[in-house]
């Protein structure tokens, strides 16, 4: 198993093609949804690949931010339908975060199937507004912020160290308000984010 990241222009007439090729069997023919997956947007991308003996198996493509949305982005997330449950999709979606993180693009928007909000929540993502149709499916607008998560992250990390430590149990409830203060004022900002009118349907 291989995993890859490349911009257009340094990918190979056969990967271009491989692209295309799983894209419309999973958009087009298995989810029986006529749209334009060919939209322009592929060469603003970087192209995360997944090869499995030499086969795409799965795939996504990363915006950076201003690109697709104000917000740095990755989409056409997708697993080839024999090769699911096998891990594919979290590792297509640790991949393309950690490019993210490489380029320090934060905070970032994606456009997800609402039947896969919890396989993207279970990645840090938080659903905002309402659920919108796209080409007759439901989609969900998710927002992650890397640098906040990262923050969370060594919060808890720290907390975890004192109480096992058992020792500064005054330092490590400190921690724990500050975490819970930080997270508070997030979720404040989330709410406002998506308050109504401020989540219009965007484009795929």
């Amino acid at each position: 198993m291989t995993l890859e990241v490349k911009p257009w222009n340094e990918l190979s007439r056969k990967e271009i093609n491989d692209i295309f090729s799983l894209r419309s069997e999973v958009f087009i023919v298995e989810q029986e949804c006529a749209y334009q997956d060919v939209d322009g947007k592929d060469k603003q991308a970087d192209h995360v690949m997944l090869h499995v003996d030499n086969e795409l198996v799965g795939y996504t493509r990363v915006f950076s931010e201003n690109t697709y949305f104000k917000e740095a982005s990755f989409g056409r997330a997708v697993v080839k339908k024999n090769h699911r449950g096998e891990g594919y999709g979290h590792l297509l979606v640790d991949k393309s975060l950690e490019h993210l993180k490489s380029k320090k693009q934060s905070p970032i928007k994606i456009s997800a199937q609402s039947y896969l909000k919890e396989f993207y929540a279970s990645h840090g993502f938080l659903a905002k507004g309402d659920e919108y149709m796209e080409d007759g499916i439901p989609h969900t607008a998710m927002y992650l912020d890397l640098w906040e998560k990262n923050i969370v992250k060594f919060v808890k990390i720290h907390f975890l160290q004192c109480l096992e430590s058992g020792i500064n149990q005054i330092k490590a409830g400190f921690l724990f308000a500050k975490l819970a203060w930080f997270l508070l004022k997030k979720t404040i900002r989330y709410i406002n984010m998506a308050g109504p009118g401020r989540n219009k349907k965007p484009t795929t």
